[in-house]
């Protein structure tokens, strides 16, 4: 029942008899740190977690400068209060230090963000780990990373199915940029990222906390500025807005927590924790930059009285006995201070009035709220725009800027230019609520190629929340849950061309679990199916429909209703851009749903690629990229008579999830790649030399913690690797005896590369 703060590890300083393996555990009501049981390994620049009871202490460099990989845990529910080093199985993927981690406690979820590997090189890649009932850990890497390297970033939990990261240094500099990572649906690994505003000032060494103030989401992020002072930061999540709160509130190195209504600053360079009262700073007028949207002529925000916690001898007597372990340790001969941070009132708010100057009938605790007026708008008729590329025409509201905001109609002109009142519904068209150019807030969408009506509430263009999908051309109706303009979560779909009903849990426009229900009310199947393409309501994702002729993958607005983008069809002004195939053999979402063929120059040489393209005509999602042979001809790649890439693709580059094949080498390459390589996990199979290497790669050789089975000589070996050549580790035959073992005197004939 006690409000407890953890800090772990870390770089002691000079002269100190402490290493990098100290636990301290910190209340503020006592104001006392106290000495936990220490970690089996000093660690520094290591990432901690709360998950369900257990601290998971992850990484980190240690005592004699190595990399690890390992994970220690600390649970509650234990007795003897000591720290476990969790088993290789546990182990992440990558040796990291510098990281940032974060908890996902509805998902039961930890990721690993970030940092430097081994070589000291950054790292964009993210892993996560789900916990097991026993607490133990089994790492992924997430199938797309971020798109910036980040050492020495920060991270954070956003709501119940997503984190923010923070700033960290991308190899030539510390950068003031920040990023979303939200899960979409029940996968984990099955995310999206999402570019958010940059931080007003770069901060060195950044660390963040959130918290929720008059019920939404602040993260405030701490650091030293590239000159040395402290900074303090925060951004509105759902303003999506960051203000310098205070120039004097962090300093590098240090770590943040908030106890109830304070926030706490933590070592760094000192040993003290300093305190900011955020009600007091409310009453102040210092919080107004945010509580109401940023607006700097808010006078005054709402302030709750927060009750003194002071320290008595009763709460002393109260705290749990130190572990036996750990009574030898000496306690910390300073006290930790509670230090008032210093927080000058910015010139461009006006304190709040004397007590006297406000309303009688409102309690002095709780000021008025001054809420900022709505922006002038004025309306417009039949004003011609480009809208997604294509010519349209807007009526409705306008703000001072001349963006549509507040209600309005939006049509599309036909393939002929023309416009058509919207009764007659021959063009595309939204009415509804707008804000800032973007169709957001109740709405109705028609997409006049596939006769499709969406209707409910729509975030960036595309219907997100509870909504109602009408499609005409199939003669069905779906009412439930929708995420990114596709039927996500509990709905059900009515098909009214056989009588039959769906209900249950969809997921990106398919059933996943439910009932099949007919005319008659009789169940004709349930569970978690296999369900039939028939049902899907989203056929982008489901492949084409035999009865619709593809038209949900070639109408030139589906990505436009589902995605928020425009695709790229033959609707496109491009005459260079390739035909579509009909029908297309798959598709991906996400992006177009198009799916072309098309010959181009990749690397120097002749190649054919088959896939889905972005709206600039690159190679972007799914596809199969095929190298002509010495003759310029091209084979199915199942003869492997051709060198090919089958995979993801982002803006021209094999980037993603994908297998590659060698032809003139006869390699096969599995796993994850990164600008045409293979980059991380993954798998090297060589016909030739009869071997398979399975571990970690670093541009396309292996590189890492990796194990290669040698088919010939039949011995294996286990350990690392560097530049395609064993380092150290060991060697063994086919029946499991140790043949060799150590750093030195590996052979040529076990190099890979």
């Amino acid at each position: 029942k006690r409000h407890l703060h953890f800090v772990i590890g870390g770089e002691t300083p000079p002269g100190s008899t402490d290493d990098s393996s100290v636990v301290e555990s910190i209340e503020l009501p006592c104001r006392r740190s106290w000495r936990m049981t220490p970690l089996q390994e000093s660690r520094v620049a290591c990432a901690a977690v709360l998950l369900r009871g257990v601290i998971y202490t992850i990484g980190g460099r240690s005592k004699d400068g190595g990399v690890l990989s390992t994970v220690e845990k600390y649970s509650f529910f234990r007795e003897d209060k000591q720290w476990d080093v969790l088993g290789e199985a546990s182990h992440t993927k990558t040796a990291r230090w510098g990281h940032a981690a974060v908890a996902m406690s509805r998902k039961n979820a930890i990721f690993a963000i970030g940092g430097r590997n081994s070589d000291w090189q950054e790292l964009s890649s993210v892993e996560v780990a789900q916990q097991s009932p026993a607490g133990d850990l089994q790492w992924n890497r997430l199938p797309y990373g971020m798109r910036q390297k980040r050492f020495g970033a920060t991270a954070v939990p956003i709501g119940a199915a997503a984190f923010l990261v923070v700033g960290g240094y991308n190899g030539s500099q510390w950068t003031d940029t920040a990023v979303l990572y939200e899960v979409d649906g029940d996968d984990i690994r099955d995310g999206v990222w999402t570019d958010l505003p940059e931080m007003p000032k770069v901060v060195v060494d950044p660390k963040a906390v959130v918290t929720r103030l008059n019920h939404q989401e602040y993260v405030f992020v701490a650091g030293a500025t590239l000159d040395g002072s402290a900074c303090l930061q925060v951004f509105a999540v759902d303003e999506r807005k960051w203000c310098v709160m205070d120039t004097d509130g962090g300093e590098e190195g240090c770590t943040l927590a908030v106890e109830e209504d304070t926030l706490l600053c933590i070592g760094g360079n000192s040993t003290k924790v300093r305190c900011l009262d955020l009600v007091e700073e409310s009453k102040k007028g210092i919080l107004g930059l945010f509580v109401h949207g940023f607006d700097v002529n808010v006078i005054e925000a709402a302030a709750v009285a927060v009750e003194e916690h002071s320290y008595t001898k009763t709460e002393e007597e109260t705290w749990p006995d130190v572990p036996a372990a750990s009574a030898s340790l000496p306690q910390p001969s300073h006290p930790v201070v509670r230090e008032r941070i210093p927080a000058p009132v910015s010139a461009q708010i006006r304190p709040p009035p004397p007590q006297s100057a406000m309303s009688e009938s409102i309690p002095a605790l709780i000021p008025t709220q001054t809420t900022p007026p709505e922006p002038e708008r004025q309306r417009v008729e039949n004003v011609d725009c480009v809208v997604e590329g294509e010519q349209a025409r807007y009526s409705g509201e306008v703000n001072k800027a001349g963006q549509r905001h507040g209600h309005g109609l939006l049509m599309w002109a036909d393939p002929n230019g023309s416009f058509y009142p919207k009764a007659l519904s021959k063009n595309s068209y939204y009415e509804g609520e707008f804000f800032e150019d973007s169709r957001k807030g109740k709405g109705i969408f028609y997409v006049h190629e596939e006769g499709r009506l969406y209707e409910g509430t729509f975030e960036r263009g595309v219907l997100f929340g509870e909504g109602t999908l009408t499609d005409v051309i199939r003669d069905l109706v779906y009412q439930g849950g929708f995420r990114k303009g596709m039927s996500t979560g509990e709905g059900r779909c009515q098909y009214h061309s056989t009588g039959q009903t769906f209900a249950g849990i969809w997921k990106r426009g398919k059933p996943v679990s439910g009932q099949l229900i007919a005319i008659d009310n009789r169940v004709i199947q349930s569970g978690d199916g296999p369900w039939g393409n028939e049902l899907a309501v989203d056929l982008s994702r489901a492949g084409p429909d035999p009865n619709n002729n593809g038209a949900a993958q070639n109408g030139s607005r589906r990505t436009l209703a589902t995605t928020g983008t425009r695709s790229t069809t033959q609707r496109d002004n491009r005459g260079s851009c390739p035909q579509p195939l009909d029908p297309p053999p798959f598709s991906r979402g996400g992006g177009p749903t198009s799916v072309y063929r098309m010959e181009c120059i990749v690397d120097g040489e002749l190649a054919q690629y088959t896939g889905t393209l972005n709206e600039l005509g690159q190679r972007h999602g799914n596809g199969i990229m095929i190298w002509a042979d010495e003759n310029g001809a091209f084979y199915p790649k199942e003869e492997r008579r051709n060198t090919y890439y089958e995979g993801q693709f982002f803006e021209d580059s094999r980037s993603g999830d994908g297998l590659m094949y060698v032809k003139d080498e006869n390699r096969t390459y599995r796993g994850t790649f990164e600008r045409g390589v293979v980059a991380g996990e993954g798998t090297l199979e060589d016909l030739k030399r009869d071997l398979v290497y399975e571990g970690t790669f670093r541009r396309g050789t292996p590189n890492g913690e990796g194990k290669c089975i040698y088919g010939t000589s039949k011995r294996v070996f286990i350990g690392r690797w560097r530049k395609g050549q064993p380092v150290a580790g060991k060697l063994y035959n086919n029946q499991g005896q140790l043949l060799q073992q150590g750093d030195s005197g590996w052979g040529v004939e076990l190099a890979v590369d």
